[in-house]
């Protein structure tokens, strides 16, 4: 019985991430000691960072002081993930905001592929991501920080097709801040066609309204 009840107890072992991050939280470590780890990745290849982002009940705080810290939210974890794609979901414009300007000032940074998960190619890039999932807040964070809102992905689509007929707070921001829809041959058709597919009426007019507003007509 008492060896049943021991199994019982038992639990994974912390990683490398797990125990950074508890020392980080009661101020345990260094400087030299945060600068060495706070980007090293533990036996499932992630930082704490993602560790954190990716806890049951995530810490914005902490999340913020890692990243202040010097934590670099574009580092590649060991499932392909990277930790500025768990930010954006938070819907915490201002934590996002530090995450997306944070570290290298380098604004061509693209994601690689997720072997097997195509669907990812098509966010090959934090805006483009955003423009799906992300707000008007967030658009306006990543053109302050100097992020270019043109760029193509691995399909050939800039960020303005991804968001047309999905997310219309993040297209007119996109709009508004210059993303250019005739910027080459196929992007307003795309867009276009993005839009007619939207099944309500109100909703697609809205949308061709945004487009008029900025000289652009389907």
């Amino acid at each position: 019985m008492g060896f049943l009840a021991a199994s019982c107890d038992m639990v994974t072992p912390p990683s490398g991430s797990d125990e950074f991050l508890a020392r980080f939280e009661r101020k345990q470590l260094s400087d030299q000691d945060i600068a060495k780890s706070i980007n090293s990745v533990d036996k499932d290849g992630h930082t704490p960072l993602y560790r954190a982002t990716k806890a049951a009940e995530p810490d914005h705080e902490l999340i913020g002081q890692l990243i202040a810290a010097g934590a670099d939210p574009f580092v590649r974890q060991g499932d392909g993930q990277y930790p500025i794609r768990a930010i954006l979901s938070f819907a915490d414009a201002e934590l996002f905001a530090a995450a997306a300007c944070a570290g290298s000032s380098d604004i061509s940074r693209r994601f690689a592929p997720i072997e097997g998960n195509s669907i990812f190619d098509r966010y090959s890039t934090v805006v483009h991501d955003t423009a799906v999932r992300g707000t008007s807040d967030d658009i306006s964070s990543l053109r302050e920080c100097g992020y270019a809102l043109g760029d193509e992905n691995e399909l050939g689509q800039v960020p303005l097709v991804l968001a047309a007929g999905v997310n219309f707070e993040t297209f007119h921001a996109l709009l508004s801040l210059g993303a250019n829809p005739n910027a080459g041959t196929s992007t307003l058709p795309a867009i276009c066609a993005r839009i007619a597919r939207i099944p309500m009426e109100k909703t697609k007019e809205e949308y061709y309204h945004s487009l008029r507003k900025h000289g652009y007509e389907c």
